[in-house]
């Protein structure tokens, strides 16, 4: 059984790496960024602006973390770059995290 709730502020870490694990694999991540450490990086901004901005849940099976959603409030404007810079995306870049994304060329 499942037991639903909003995650602590502690957790955003278990939170954040779930996502990782779940989208990494994306075949778009590897055109983009070639380095996991800044995938983990950006999965970790916007799972924390949705934890200031919107709304996430977890669910705990056997005292741990096995899946998390990401919803969006209705009534709030989406995720803005202002959003992310205030969850921690400045220090990614300070981190060199937006010089690692590569041009990804159409043709």
């Amino acid at each position: 059984m499942f037991l639903y709730r909003q995650p602590r502020d502690d957790e955003l870490n278990k939170v954040a790496k779930l996502f990782h694990e779940s989208f990494n694999q994306y075949p778009f991540m590897d055109l983009l960024v070639k380095r996991e450490k800044i995938i983990f990086e950006m999965h970790k901004v916007l799972t924390k602006a949705y934890f200031k901005k919107h709304f996430c849940f977890v669910g705990i099976q056997n005292g741990e973390i096995v899946v998390a959603a990401l919803l969006k409030h209705r009534d709030k404007p989406d995720i803005s770059l202002i959003d992310n810079i205030a969850a921690g995306g400045d220090e990614m870049n300070q981190n060199r995290g937006i010089f690692s994304i590569e041009h990804v060329n159409g043709g």
